[in-house]
């Protein structure tokens, strides 16, 4: 099978092998400070884009779907551009790699480790600064780890003897969250920072209008979103469908505007790749019980192909099928193509790792389409697997009443 993610040469263009409305370039600048704030600021313009479709878009449940990668999108963008001011004044590799290690995806700990080098722009509007700061504390509260928008819940590991895992909920409560607020709040937080960013020495007044409050209640009917369900939590299908129709939004955009396409490309990706594993992850909790689904997802943590083979074998004795037929092959080629790409889960997220390699090394050119047409068939085939074994759950559950009843008879 031809590789769907493979880099396309000068060549082929010259030779017109490939649509060159399709064809995206990734190029680095190669200045860690320069590069995360450009991936910063497509990742805020498309959090922005998300944002204004999903309020447009006259039907109310889509407010509590794409309100997740929404979230995650802007939280990113923020700690992009964080790391992007950090990496302006701390100089050395090996300082630069203490500074992403000892901070994480903190935003309390980026910002505290960079106030240091902002003193003169932050005793030009200390309240502005001040809000920041309690705006990000608010957020790290909620989300340490960069993954409270991309999760339902966070899994508890009680060390003992025989290791007992559990999950925490991230909403544990139905919750009706003012998206115009939260969006705003956003767009300001990031401005502040991007002041820092470019040294300008300005005051701003639009945070006087909001409190530092991540995430409020509230708000127009049609603008917010309600998470938290009691009812349908403990599926993964709020988080996948989101992740999966912003992904799709950005990428019809992408196909239909060629300026959109070096924009959208990343974070459209990333979207798609968190509502893969999470698919992975929601058929983990159709073949095993709670606690030894969580074992596997905290050890296999993000890698495709690990949580693949978790579920394999289950998979194909339902299906009645074996590694030797077509689908199989094919479907396996499309997941072991983006686990080969993307293994970490972070070539999409950072232009470098935690090393501070490139995950470009080099200017690469790729067809937009080939990206789509993988995670969206790999999505499809995961969301029919899940389909078959809900399917035969029902059933076997049936049997086992009718069993039950039997015995109960005689």
């Amino acid at each position: 099978m031809d590789k769907l993610l493979k880099e396309i040469s000068n060549t082929m263009l010259k030779n017109g092998k490939i649509d060159k409305g399709k064809v995206l370039t990734i190029a680095q600048t190669y200045n860690h400070s320069e590069d995360f704030y450009n991936y910063a600021n497509i990742f805020k313009k498309t959090g922005r884009k998300v944002a204004e479709e999903m309020m447009a878009d006259n039907r109310i449940e889509k407010l509590d779907t794409i309100f997740f990668p929404v979230v995650f999108l802007y939280r990113h963008s923020i700690e992009l551009i964080l790391k992007a001011i950090g990496f302006k004044y701390i100089e050395s590799r090996e300082s630069r790699k203490n500074f992403l290690k000892e901070t994480f995806h903190n935003l309390s700990l980026i910002l505290g480790e960079i106030e240091p080098f902002l003193t003169e722009f932050i005793s030009v509007d200390k309240k502005g600064y001040e809000w920041l700061k309690q705006l990000l504390n608010n957020m790290t509260d909620m989300d340490r780890e960069s993954d409270s928008f991309r999760y339902p819940f966070k899994i508890l590991r009680n060390k003992n003897d025989k290791p007992v895992f559990k999950m925490k909920w991230v909403f544990e409560k139905q919750t009706h969250i003012d998206l115009i607020k939260l969006v705003n709040k956003m767009e300001i937080a990031f401005e502040i920072l991007n002041n820092y960013y470019s040294e300008k020495y300005i005051k701003t007044d639009e945070h006087l209008s909001y409190h530092p409050e991540f995430l409020e209640e509230g708000g127009d009917y049609y603008a917010q979103s309600v998470v938290g369900f009691a009812y349908n939590r403990s599926k993964m299908y709020l988080y996948i469908n989101g992740y999966w129709k912003a992904a799709e939004l950005l990428m019809d955009e992408a196909f239909k505007s060629s300026t959109k396409i070096n924009l959208n490309f990343l974070p459209a990706c990333y979207l798609y790749k968190n509502a893969l594993e999470l698919s992975l992850k929601e058929i983990l909790f159709d073949v095993y019980n709670q606690e030894k689904a969580l074992e596997h997802i905290y050890q296999k943590k993000h890698s495709v192909l690990g949580l693949w083979q978790c579920i394999e074998g289950r998979v194909l004795d339902i299906a009645k099928g074996s590694k030797e037929d077509s689908i199989y092959t094919y479907n396996f080629g499309l997941l072991h193509e983006i686990h080969t790409f993307d293994g970490r889960s972070d070539k999409f997220r950072y232009p470098v790792d935690k090393h501070l390699e490139y995950h470009f090394k080099e200017e690469k050119k790729y067809n937009i389409e080939n990206f789509n047409n993988l995670f969206y068939q790999t999505l499809t085939f995961l969301n029919g697997i899940s389909g078959m074994i809900d399917h035969y759950n029902e059933i076997q559950a049936d049997f086992e009443i009718e069993m039950s009843s039997w015995t109960d008879y005689y």
